[in-house]
């Protein structure tokens, strides 16, 4: 039985913009020090692909975030963040076998909603797929291509807001993904979707946590557990639960919707699985956290009432044992 072949690590994403006057004159705000400013996440080459969203705020770490309700949403939306994203969109294509839907939707659907759409990778996929589809991708970060297929478009927009899409009246399917820290409020957020789904339209999230574990105990007493606690406490202090996934299945069905079914998959965190598709799997996802954990964690490491310097020797020190296949890793 011939195997189907992995492919090699996406290339990154990189601005060709410079991160400072916008064709108005205008500039990014900024208000950090400098004092992190020259960390590697900075050294990146421009390719042309990402978009730099000018209504942005900068914080101590170096990293941009959006000012479009500002320091609603915890994680960057510069450059970097960019590039882990499209990176994070070919991991879970791998874990989910190559299916952007994992809801038994029986048919193609006509109006699709990708919530908290990032970089738009997902919706713009889904469009190319399903020109018969029209998809709507919304996010507070204006960092979606300009040029996106004509059966997409692109939104920004806070999905905690009443939702007013005009020209779609309901939708057939709601997309969500990696979402677990984005909203005050998760149900006022699937009652949206609610009010706003056709007859026998679907929501799906595709979700996880910043919750390492391991399959025989090797990450306890890691940096790696000490960083899921720390940011979950963080997260905490700034009203956020960041285990929120746990309770998705029983919020759908409070809100009113039927045939919820909860999947749960292990998503490897290195190369420890003996399976090859996992193991993959794990490849990608090493670089996901690798390239993601300093501009995710920051913001809610300080929260947690760590100092500046500690964070970033929490950070090395998780990078090397991710980087070790002898702690067998994972999230949900």
């Amino acid at each position: 039985m011939s195997q189907e072949p992995v492919p090699e690590l996406p290339t990154e994403r990189r601005s060709s913009v410079p991160a400072g006057d916008n064709e108005g004159g205008q500039k990014a705000k900024s208000s950090f020090p400098g004092e992190w400013l020259f960390h590697q996440e900075f050294v990146r080459e421009s390719s042309g692909d990402s978009v730099i969203d000018f209504n942005s705020v900068f914080d101590e770490s170096g990293r941009s975030f959006s000012a479009f309700r500002e320091g609603k949403y915890l994680f960057p939306n510069d450059a970097a963040e960019q590039d882990r994203l499209d990176l994070q969109h070919a991991c879970f294509s791998l874990l989910f076998k190559r299916k952007l839907i994992m809801a038994p939707v029986p048919e193609t659907p006509k109006c699709v909603l990708d919530a908290a759409c990032g970089t738009g990778i997902w919706a713009v996929q889904f469009a190319e797929e399903n020109p018969s589809s029209t998809v709507v991708g919304c996010d507070l970060s204006a960092i979606q291509p300009i040029n996106p297929p004509q059966n997409c478009s692109f939104v920004q927009d806070d999905c905690e807001s009443e939702w007013l899409y005009p020209g779609i009246s309901l939708f057939d399917y709601v997309h969500f993904r990696m979402v677990f820290s984005c909203f005050n409020d998760t149900t006022t957020v699937i009652k949206h979707a609610y009010d706003n789904l056709a007859p026998g339209g679907w929501i799906e999230f595709q979700d996880s946590a910043l919750e390492f574990l391991s399959i025989d105990g090797s990450h306890e007493g890691t940096a790696m557990q000490r960083y899921s606690a720390e940011v979950i406490k963080g997260a905490a202090a700034l009203g956020r639960n960041l285990l929120t996934a746990r309770h998705y299945k029983d919020w759908l069905v409070e809100a009113g919707f039927v045939d919820v079914v909860e999947k749960k998959l292990m998503w490897p965190c290195n190369a420890w699985p003996d399976e090859r598709r996992l193991k993959a799997v794990g490849l990608y996802n090493s670089r996901n956290i690798t390239d993601g954990i300093r501009g995710v964690g920051w913001k809610l490491l300080r929260a947690a009432g760590l100092e500046p310097q500690e964070i970033e020797d929490l950070i090395l020190q998780f990078k090397k044992q991710l980087a070790n296949p002898q702690y067998r890793t994972y999230l949900n």
